[in-house]
């Protein structure tokens, strides 16, 4: 193949953009059938040679009618796009054919000037420097645009719209970024039932976070759960630091300190009377559509403590370890539908912590180089009528016995309704959760309440547990004699309510019906949950 004149200049810009092709002028003169030995192509300044070549090559040759000329058109229009110029035009001038030369001409559109318009909260300077394929003067790749426009509203907080408008000068586009954003501290104080076995039943969160610190998207939290009628019974600090090094890495530090032997942060069950420091490092994965995903590793140093009560002698038994932990993230929200997906792996090391013979105190046959693997998944369809399904599954799997914080928990608001939070733990275990949601009844109800659904539910757990000592048939007749505990099931149906009013308090309240007995709940006892949060 003969060479086809290219010039290049590459060039970044991002954003989504149709432009309608003008048609192609074609000669005259020109001869129903000719050689075309040579596509010559002006104005181009950000399409590798090598991609010219490549789109026009399969149209040269003898014997070439109009039809292939313009296929080849077309086919370097769509090079061009490929690479994400969607503001490139390839015309085919008025010409005649001499020597079998065909001359196209492209009109590179660049962009004008760029500014951010609606921004309070956030800095338009760093808006505008996030998305560098939008540099005034540049042919935009807006493939690249739209990847950066996405990290841009990644972080929360603001979302960041396009528009594209005619340029004042010739071949030009000016970009507005509609920027739509909130202010970056939120607090929030809920009072809720979500309490563990032998704990107060109200438990007070105050939460406050800042999203946007020293605007370059540091994002800060610190949540207080305390039991209000007992604070010694429960009580938990926990806090957590975000620093994003570039728009795919950032570090996240988090520690919390807790009093109480289960407790839910974050949507997170802590088990166990003690504290933890950790360090990750999270990897913003590409999207792909309404996919986005994320991967993370870290280290987490734990401690705890523990009394180990037999007959009227109590003995403290710490424990220390780092385990390290990996986990991926995914999420999809679409129109009808969100789903998402984690899957994680916890190792720990003998190194750093507690021996062999402190982890087989805490636990029979418990070790320090435990490993086991943790999956949570969501789904919900939204149908037309308003009505929505939402299901749920969780599992975890162990290659040994596991200490107590880093057991399998069922229970509670967030897991199998009708029981107490924690209620049962286990090394291997499977829960899962089916809700059926009814349409908003908000609009009858006034513009005080922003949303009202109605729910019922089925929520299940079957957890197992390795290496089970034997325990008392019943405590107060040891003639009883003992019996093995391997497995736990617990399951419940029931109906409930969530609701939003003034924009800013969320409420729920579930009754649920259990059908087996737990550690503390019995069969068929009726269990009511709720929760008030106030947005502040």
């Amino acid at each position: 193949m003969r060479r086809a004149a290219a010039y290049r200049r590459v060039h970044a810009l991002a954003l989504a953009m149709s432009l309608s092709l003008p048609a192609c002028v074609a000669a005259q003169d020109a001869p129903s059938t000719f050689d075309v030995n040579e596509y010559v192509v002006d104005g181009n300044t950000t399409l590798p040679a090598l991609d010219i070549e490549t789109a026009v090559y399969p149209f040269l040759g003898p014997g070439r009618t109009m039809n292939d000329v313009g296929a080849a058109r077309e086919a370097l229009q769509k090079a061009y796009q490929a690479r994400g110029y969607q503001s490139v035009v390839v015309e085919l001038p008025q010409q005649q054919v001499k020597g079998g030369v065909i001359r196209f001409q492209v009109t590179e559109n660049a962009i004008g000037r760029v500014r951010v318009e609606g921004a309070t909260y956030r800095s338009p300077r760093d808006i505008r420097d996030a998305v560098p394929a939008l540099c005034e003067g540049e042919v935009p790749d807006f493939a690249k645009a739209q990847q950066q426009l996405t990290d841009v509203n990644r972080r929360g907080g603001a979302q960041v719209v396009p528009v594209i408008t005619p340029g004042r000068l010739p071949q030009t586009m000016d970009v507005t970024l509609k920027v739509t954003d909130t202010s970056p501290l939120h607090a929030s104080l809920e009072v809720n039932n979500d309490h563990s076995v032998n704990t107060p039943e109200l438990r007070t969160v105050a939460s406050v976070r800042d999203d946007n610190l020293f605007q370059k998207g540091h994002a800060a939290s610190f949540t207080y759960i305390v039991a209000p009628q007992h604070r010694d019974a429960a009580e938990v600090f926990a806090g957590s630091y975000l620093v994003p090094i570039d728009s795919e890495w950032s570090v996240l530090a988090s520690a919390y300190k807790s009093n109480s032997n289960a407790n839910a942060v974050g949507g997170t069950t802590v088990l166990g009377k003690g504290n933890a420091v950790g360090f990750s490092v999270i990897r913003n994965l590409p999207t792909h559509g309404e996919y986005s995903q994320s991967l993370s590793m870290g280290l987490t140093r734990k401690h705890f403590d523990q009394n180990i009560s037999l007959a009227d002698q109590t003995s403290k038994s710490p424990i220390t370890y780092i385990p390290l932990n990996v986990a991926y993230q995914g999420q999809s929200i679409g129109d009808t539908t969100v789903s998402t997906l984690a899957i994680g792996g916890t190792l720990g090391f003998r190194a750093g912590g507690s021996n062999a013979a402190e982890f087989d105190n805490q636990r029979y046959k418990a070790r320090a180089n435990f490993f086991y693997l943790k999956l949570d998944g969501g789904h919900t369809r939204t149908f037309e009528s308003g009505y929505a399904l939402a299901g749920r599954l969780g599992a975890q799997l162990s290659n040994s016995s596991l200490i107590s914080s880093e057991q399998y928990a069922a229970g509670g608001q967030s897991t199998v309704r009708g029981y107490l939070e924690a209620e049962q733990t286990a090394d291997h275990g499977v829960i899962a959760s089916v809700e059926l949601r009814t349409p908003s009844i908000a609009a009858h109800l006034g513009t005080w309440v922003n949303d009202w659904r109605f729910h019922a539910f089925v929520d299940a757990a079957h957890l197992v547990l390795m290496n089970a000592l034997p325990q008392l048939v019943d405590p107060a007749h040891p003639a009883a004699g003992s019996t093995r505990v391997t497995s736990y099931d617990l399951s419940s149906v029931g109906l409930g309510t969530r609701f939003q009013i003034f924009n800013v308090a969320t409420g729920a309240f579930e009754m649920a019906y259990p059908f087996k007995d737990g550690q503390a709940t019995r069969a068929h006892d009726t269990r009511i949950h709720f929760s008030l949060k106030a947005d502040l």
